[in-house]
Formats: C-alpha cells, sequence, structure tokens
C-alpha cells in the first residue's frame, strides 16, 4: 500500500502487524516514517519511540525523531535526540546540522556555531549550512564573521535572497555602507521589488548622506509595498530632509490614513504643517493627538503655538492653561508658556511662569535665561545680571548665560567688558545670533557704525522682525550718513513692533537733522505715546513741533516736559517762545516769568522776556491800526490825527506809534530775507498791483488799500508786503544779461511807452514787482535809441516818506499830475530838454524844497532837521535813522530774486 501510495491502508497494515507484534521493529520504524511523511509529527514521535525500544543505537531513528520534534517546536528534546543521532553517526553531517538549528532555536547560539562548523568539516559547500551558522553569529554580534559566513552561502548559492539579505544586514551593523549596496543591489536584479532589500538599500544609501537616492529607493519601496505605514512615514521624512515639504507631507497623510491610531505618524504630519505654515491644518492636528490621548501635554503646547501663529492669541493661553492643569508639574509647559506671553509683550505674566518653572527646579537653564532676558527687557539690568551669574555657577559654560551677561554689562555701558565675553561665546559657537546682537550693539556705541552694521544684520537672520535691532542698524547706517537705509530699518522696526519707543525716537532725531520737522514730530508724537515718562524726549518733540510751525502742540509737548520736571527753566522757556509764535504774549511772560523764578540769570529766558514785552506791545499797536485801517476803509480815505484819536479810541500815548505803523510800510532787509519769502511776496505783489490805477497812483498807495485787495492777510503781513512793493519801486537797478528776460522785452516793446512803467507792466504781463522793476529798467535802454546795456547816472534816492495823510489816487482823479503830461512829446523829432522848472519852495520857512511829503507839501532841510511834523498837514515825519536805514533797504541787492 505504502508503495502504491495508500498511505492510510498502509498505515492500517502497520497498525495490524504491531497489534500481532507490538515490538516489531521494523513495522513501528516505517509506520513512525510514513506519519513523518504525512506531517502527522506528533504520532510520529510516538511510533519513533516504540521502534527505538526495539533498536536503541539505530542513529536514523533518532534522527528521524529529532526532526519530528524540530517540527513540532520541541527542540530542547530535537536536541536532546540529535546528541544521540550525533553520538551513533559522529560523520553524519544531517545530525549535526539539525542539531545547530536546534541550538539555534534554542538560544544556544555559541553550541549552534560549533554544531555548523562539525557539518561544515563533514559537509563544506553547503550553503544552507554556512547560511545557518552566519544566523547564530549575527545572534551573538559577531558581524564581521557572520557576514563572511553569509557571503559564503551566497557564493555557493546565488539564488539565497535570504542568505544576501543577511550579508548586507551584518554589514549595515559594521557601518560599512559602500559594501552592502552592491549586496542590496543584486538581490533587486533578481527580485526589484523585494522589500526588504529596498528598505535596507535606502537606510544604506541615507548613512552615506546620499538623501535623494535614499528617496528615490523609498519611493520604489512604496510603489512596491503601497499598503506598508512605514515605508510611507520614511518616505515622508527622506522628502522633508530633501526639502521636498509638499511630498513629504503627502507621504504622511497616507502612512497616517493606513494607521490612524498611531500618534508619532499625525504628530510628525503636525511639524509638517506647523513647519509649511499651514497653522489652521496643524491645529486640526494636534485635536487629533487629543482624541487620541487627552493627557498629551507635548500637543497641547504645539497646538498652543499655531493657534498664536494664526492670530488668536488668548485661545493660545488657554491651551497652555489646559496643559498646566493635565501636568503642574511639567516644566516644559510652564516654559512655553513663560515664551508665549513673552512674545506677546506681557513680560510679568511670562516673568511669573519662569518663576514657577525655577520653583519645581530652581536650575531649569531655558528658565533661568529666559527670566534673565525679561528683567533686561524691563530695564532691570542689575537684577538680570545677577540671574545669569547664577546660571553661570551652575553651568560656567552656558553661552546663553555668557551671552546674556554681556547684554546685561553691554545696556550699563561697559562695552568693553561685554565684548570680552562675546568673543569666549563666539569662539564656542560663531553662530550665536544673541551673541551677535549684543555685539552689534557694543560696536554701535563704541563709534565703530560700518562693523556693528554686518554683527547687527548677522542677528536679523534668527528674527527679522527683531525691533531693537532694527533701530541699532538704522541708527548705525545714520552714524554713517546713509540717511535712507536708516530711514528704512526705522520704518521696519516700527513695522515690527508699532509701540516701540526706541524706534520712533530714532526716526524723529534723523528726521530733525535732516531739517524735516514736520515728520520728526510725527515720529517723536509717536515715541512719546510709547515713552510718556521720558522728559527728554518731550523735549525733543516740542523743538520738532516747534520747528515744524505746529505751535500749539509744541506747547502742549513743553507741558509733557514739565509734568514730568516742573523745574526744567529750558522746558519753561522754550514754552514761552512757542506761546509767543502763537501770539499768546500774555502766557508767554508767565511762562518766562516761571523760567527766571528758577533762575534769575538764565539769559535766553531774560531775552525772551524781554522780546516778550516789546511784541506784546507791538501787538497792541497792531489791534489799534486794525481798527484805523477799518476806519479808512469805510471813509474811503486816509484818517487824520484827531479822527484816529476821536472814533478808534487810541490812546494818546500810542497815537504817534499807531499813526507811523498805518502810514509808513515795514522796512524789509533784502539780504535777511529767505529765497521762499521773496517769491511769495512777488506772488502777492503781483495782485496787489493790479489794484492800482498807474504809476503816478503807486506813491499814495497805503495799508488800507492792501488790506482792501487781500482782505484774508493779517495786517502785520500786509504792512510787510506793502513795504516789499515800496522798498521794490525804489530799488537802484541796472540792467544785465544775466536777468534773461529778453522775451519779457520784447512782449513790452509793443505796449505804448507811456506803460513802460512797474505799475502798468506787472498789470499787462502779470509780473511780480520786481520782474516788473527788472523789465522797467531794461527798458531804458530803448529810450535814446541806443542798444548798449546801460543805465542814465544814478539819481539821488528818495528818502522813504510816511503816507499818513496822503490820499489814494483814484481812477476820477487820474490826471492830476498836469505838468506830467505837459512834458510828454507827441513825437520823437519834437522831444527837446524841458525848460527848467521854478524850484518849489516849503512853506514854512520859504527855503529850497528837498523832499516832498506824502501829503504834497515840500519840506526844505530845515523842516527835516527841526520838525517832528509835517506843516501842512500835521502827519509825523521820519526820524533821522529811519531816513537812512531805507534809502540802505533800496541800494541793497537784489540778485536772490
Amino acid at each position: 500500500h505504502e508503495a502504491i501510495g495508500q498511505p492510510a491502508e498502509a498505515l492500517v497494515a502497520y497498525d495490524t502487524v504491531l497489534r500481532l507484534d507490538p515490538h516489531n521493529a521494523d513495522a513501528s520504524g516505517r509506520k513512525a516514517s510514513l506519519l513523518l511523511g504525512l506531517g502527522r509529527n506528533e504520532e510520529a514521535v510516538k511510533a519513533f519511540d516504540v521502534a527505538i525500544e526495539a533498536n536503541p543505537a539505530s542513529a536514523s531513528l533518532w534522527y528521524d525523531k529529532a526532526k519530528a520534534q524540530y517540527r513540532t517546536a520541541a527542540f530542547a528534546d530535537a536536541a536532546d535526540s540529535l546528541q544521540r543521532t550525533t553520538r551513533y553517526a559522529p560523520d553524519d553531517p544531517k545530525g549535526w546540522y539539525l542539531l545547530g538549528l536546534s541550538l539555534e532555536a534554542l538560544g544556544r547560539h555559541e553550541q549552534a556555531v560549533t554544531a555548523f562548523d562539525r557539518t561544515l568539516a563533514l559537509e563544506p559547500r553547503k550553503a544552507k549550512v554556512y547560511a545557518g551558522k552566519g544566523s547564530a553569529l549575527l545572534s551573538l554580534k559577531r558581524y564581521e564573521e557572520a557576514a563572511g559566513a553569509f557571503g559564503q552561502a551566497a557564493v555557493l548559492d546565488p539564488t539565497n535572497a535570504a542568505a544576501i539579505l543577511n550579508q548586507g544586514a551584518c554589514l549595515m551593523e559594521l557601518h560599512r555602507f559602500e559594501e552592502a549596496i552592491p549586496v542590496f543591489q543584486t538581490v533587486l536584479l533578481s527580485d526589484p521589488k523585494e522589500p526588504t532589500a529596498l528598505r535596507s538599500l535606502s537606510a544604506a544609501f541615507e548613512a552615506l548622506g546620499r538623501t535623494k537616492e535614499a528617496l528615490d529607493v523609498c519611493v520604489r519601496l512604496t510603489t512596491a509595498q503601497p499598503k506598508e505605514q512605514e515605508a510611507w512615514a520614511r518616505r515622508a521624512r527622506l522628502a522633508h530632509a530633501v526639502g521636498e515639504g509638499r511630498e513629504a507631507l503627502a507621504a504622511i497623510t497616507k502612512a497616517a490614513s493606513l494607521a490612524p491610531d498611531r500618534a508619532d505618524f499625525v504628530r510628525f504630519r503636525r511639524d509638517l504643517l506647523m513647519a509649511q505654515g499651514s497653522h489652521k491644518a496643524a491645529v486640526e492636528a494636534g485635536e487629533r493627538l487629543l482624541e487620541l490621548d487627552g493627557k498629551d501635554t507635548d500637543a497641547l503646547r504645539q497646538t498652543a503655538l499655531a493657534l498664536e501663529r494664526l492670530g488668536r492669541s488668548d485661545h493660545a493661553v488657554e491651551t497652555l492653561d489646559r496643559a498646566a492643569r493635565i501636568d503642574p508639574m511639567d516644566r516644559s509647559t510652564w516654559n512655553a508658556r513663560g515664551d508665549l506671553l513673552s512674545r506677546l509683550g506681557r513680560l510679568k505674566e511670562a516673568l511669573e511662569a519662569f518663576d514657577h518653572t525655577l520653583s519645581l527646579n530652581p536650575g531649569d537653564r531655558p528658565a533661568l535665561a529666559a527670566k534673565g532676558q525679561i528683567l533686561l527687557d524691563l530695564g532691570k539690568v542689575p537684577e538680570a545680571q545677577r540671574v545669569f551669574e547664577d546660571g553661570l555657577i551652575l553651568d560656567p559654560n552656558n553661552l546663553e548665560f555668557l551671552g546674556g551677561k554681556a547684554a546685561c554689562m553691554a545696556h550699563q555701558g561697559h562695552y568693553d567688558d561685554a565684548l570680552s565675553l562675546l568673543t569666549v561665546v563666539l569662539q564656542k559657537d560663531p553662530n550665536h545670533y544673541a551673541a551677535h546682537r549684543t555685539k552689534g550693539l557694543c560696536l554701535l556705541r563704541t563709534d565703530h557704525a560700518a562693523d556693528a552694521i554686518s554683527s547687527l544684520e548677522f542677528s536679523l537672520k534668527a528674527n527679522p522682525r527683531d525691533a531693537a535691532v532694527l533701530t541699532w542698524t538704522g541708527e548705525a547706517y545714520a552714524a554713517l550718513g546713509k540717511s535712507d537705509e536708516a530711514l528704512r530699518a526705522f520704518d521696519a522696526a516700527v513695522e515690527a513692533s508699532p509701540s516701540f519707543g526706541d524706534a520712533w525716537r530714532a526716526k524723529g532725531l534723523l528726521h530733525m537733522k535732516l531739517e524735516q520737522f514736520p515728520a520728526a514730530a510725527d515720529a517723536l508724537a509717536q515715541a512719546t505715546e510709547a515713552l510718556p515718562d521720558d522728559k527728554g524726549l518731550w523735549y525733543i518733540r516740542a523743538t520738532a513741533e516747534d520747528r515744524a510751525g505746529r505751535f500749539d502742540f509744541a506747547v502742549t509737548s513743553y507741558d509733557g516736559a514739565l509734568r514730568l520736571d516742573a523745574r526744567d527753566k529750558a522746558s519753561w522757556t522754550g514754552k514761552a517762545l512757542s506761546l509767543m509764535r502763537l501770539k499768546r504774549f500774555d502766557d508767554a511772560l508767565k511762562s518766562f516769568d516761571a523760567a527766571l523764578a528758577l533762575d534769575p540769570a538764565f539769559e535766553p529766558a531774560q531775552a525772551g522776556r524781554a522780546t516778550a514785552e516789546e511784541r506784546l506791545h507791538i501787538a497792541k499797536i497792531e489791534a489799534f491800526a486794525e481798527a484805523v485801517v477799518r476806519f479808512e476803509k469805510h471813509l474811503s480815505r486816509p484818517a487824520t490825527r484827531d479822527e484816529i484819536f476821536r472814533y478808534c479810541s487810541v490812546p494818546l500815548e500810542t497815537l504817534d506809534e499807531v499813526v507811523k505803523y498805518v502810514n509808513e510800510p515795514a522796512p524789509l532787509a533784502p539780504d535777511r530775507i529767505e529765497a521762499e519769502d521773496l517769491r511769495k511776496f512777488e506772488a502777492v505783489g503781483a495782485a496787489v498791483l493790479q489794484h492800482v490805477e498807474n504809476a503816478r497812483t503807486l506813491d499814495a498807495l497805503r495799508l488800507a488799500d492792501v488790506s482792501t485787495v487781500l482782505p484774508h492777510v493779517d495786517l502785520e503781513e500786509a504792512r510787510t508786503i506793502w513795504g516789499y512793493i515800496d522798498w521794490v519801486r525804489d530799488a537802484p537797478l541796472e540792467p544785465t544779461p544775466e536777468w534773461h528776460n529778453d522775451d519779457l522785452i520784447r512782449q513790452a516793446l509793443d505796449l505804448p511807452k507811456e506803460e513802460w512803467n512797474l505799475v502798468d507792466l506787472a498789470k499787462e504781463l502779470h509780473l511780480g514787482p520786481f520782474e516788473a522793476k527788472k523789465l522797467e529798467v531794461s527798458l531804458k535802454i530803448f529810450e535814446g535809441g541806443g542798444y548798449k546795456i546801460t543805465t542814465k547816472p544814478r539819481l539821488e534816492t528818495k528818502a522813504k516818506k510816511p503816507k499818513a495823510e496822503a490820499r489814494t489816487v483814484r481812477k476820477d482823479e487820474g490826471a492830476e499830475d498836469d505838468e506830467a503830461e505837459a512834458d510828454r512829446p507827441d513825437d520823437v523829432e519834437s522831444r527837446k530838454p524841458a525848460a527848467p522848472k521854478a524850484p518849489t519852495k516849503c512853506e514854512a520857512h520859504h527855503a529850497l524844497g528837498i523832499e516832498r511829503h506824502a501829503c504834497g507839501a515840500w519840506l526844505c532841510k530845515a523842516c527835516l532837521e527841526a520838525g517832528s511834523v509835517c506843516g501842512s498837514c500835521n502827519a509825523p515825519l521820519p526820524r533821522p535813522a529811519d531816513r537812512e536805514a531805507r534809502r540802505k533797504d533800496r541800494e541793497a541787492d537784489f540778485g536772490r530774486l
């Protein structure tokens, strides 16, 4: 039956024989072998026991029994049986080989190696024996010998992929990655999708730093094993290492979908999302981690960080509070809370968090360093330095403590000592950003601005929005004269931290230096809002506001400085000057008095008070003069002295000054007038000249006329414009090619010659007074037919005349000067020298008149020297000093126009 393939019938036959003869060795042996062949190992073992009882010295029976025992994982029994086998048949390699396997399974690796060596001594070219020996050696971590054994197995049997893979594994353990790569590639040549070979090859490439090749192999692995979660996780890690963030995120997302309960996958995915700025998705990943473990404080800390970056700072703080409630002893949570509050500018709360950490462990290095930095930021430099020194007692080589102590020294002005400490820090860590930050400050304060910039800009790589560093960088550029770069740095600083007062201060000071006073005032206003207790800052702001012409704000700023120090005489004086510019002379006098009460010898306050008193008096004169001007506008004629006294309520003691104010234009010094003011006078003067009838009536122009034309201009400015027109009229100019007014001359030549005067030229050609005067002078070269640029000999300049009661020439009075009209010839041929007129005499002395008063009366030398008023109209006469000053004004240089 056994021979014809009928095992069941054969077993029945063997059982029948054994029932008849229980000690039949042949039948029991054959039955055991048949059961072994059928895989019925436990029955086979019992059958072999029966057979061995009949023939206990049979090596084959012991061997077959050991095989059955080995197959049932009864390795100890198998080893015992094989001991009998090798005793009865010591030259049988099969027994030794199976003994080696059994011993290896029992973990008796040294004995297994001995058994395999006995096998190889009997049968040296068996690949499986070398493989078995290699496995035993591998278990013993004798990787060099194991690699040799597996290599020998691979040589004898090139198709033994397991031996080749094990050889590669041994080489990996020996860090012989270059040798391991071709071993794994050998396996992949025969089976490109072999997962173990792909995993090991990727690991070998990664170990050699060939990350891109490792990633390529891992891509092959995930293609071959798309359901292998570890392969996807490895692919994500490698992709992240080579900077392929999108691929890394996709791979870890796949891994997490294959193993949704793997917290490490979710955590890695969250970290990738944070790195890529996907903070909302990172929060969702954190919530998933909390679903897996509600007490995961690391997940809560990272979720808080993501919430902060989403702008949900309050929610972030609440999340850290939740983590602290879960584990109040977790120092990492308290440190994270302190860091968050510090970034939010809530430094006092942050300090409390770090103090709590230190209460749990006084030697917590990160908490000590952070506490010291916060104290430094709060301006508590000595306390901060003590904290850093305490840290150095614990850890003398801690770079954070060394750098912090250096920063404290720098803030105390000990720059050389600070640089000595920083040298130590940068020797140990050349890329220590905080050390470069402090070094830049020290170099800036020791006038090494160029070197400071390199250190500060290196520090900005760590935190491009560090407002303090940006401010120092701007100061360094400003010190080098690079104003544009400095302003860009200051703008970046205030953008990074709008409440950082030092940045606004530095920006304002630079604008002050550039004389950009409105911008300076705006910046310093922001600075005082951020630093309201800085008296010097209020004073600087007041100066900028004053220079910008914003006197109300200047007064407010001086009040801010005085609120902090009411005994600052400079602030009282500055406030008084601004009040003077606002024409609040009474208040200005009070401020000057306050300054002088503090220091009676303070010269700026003394001079300012005298000026304020003078200006107050002038303001009173101007107020009365304004009433007079209004009265003259009502009368449509000049007011007499008695009318001014009677109807304008002018006090007798100021009557002369008021009459002089309304009758005489403001004296001007051309060399002291700014070019911008001259241009304004030209523009406004042109408007006034449009309302003057003709050249003859220009002499009768009065303050009331100017004020009528310019109703929205205050009286002082109107008088100044009147003075400008009067000043230009008598200016002794000579034509020069530098005027470049040929085009204007050609236009003027088209006008009648009787209009070749200042008033008509200004009206017809829409010119300002000075331009019209230049044109009038230039046209004189054509009066005699000559074309040489020359002028008539300079005439004796007339003295300025008071205009007290001179009548304004009206349109209906335009023909007063009959003599001038009579002197005009009808044609060129009839132009002859006029007959000399009889000299005009003064009415009082009947002497030759040398000057004509505004009222038309002639005055002789005796009148001018002896009289104070005109004998005809009783108007005051100019004093000799005033007359001489106005004569010099007429001779002044007008070239700046």
